[in-house]
């Protein structure tokens, strides 16, 4: 869904982007979110909050991958 939405937008214009090359450190995001949501954290993290932070941390040590400017 996420590449799909990077397709999207960036067909508009928005911004440029190599969907197929965005396509590996995308699915590295969605693999660390997961993994951040299965962890048994709850009494220590929340996972409201874990999960967007590992997808922000993530998409901006990425950036570079994701986004041609």
């Amino acid at each position: 869904m996420a590449l799909g939405a990077m397709a999207y937008f960036s067909a508009l214009g928005f911004f440029e982007c190599d969907v197929a090359g965005a396509a590996g450190p995308v699915a590295a995001i969605a693999a660390a979110a997961t993994l951040m949501e299965s962890l048994p954290l709850n009494h220590w993290l929340d996972d409201n909050l874990s999960v967007p932070g590992t997808a922000a941390l993530l998409g901006a040590l990425l950036a570079d991958a994701l986004v041609l400017a």
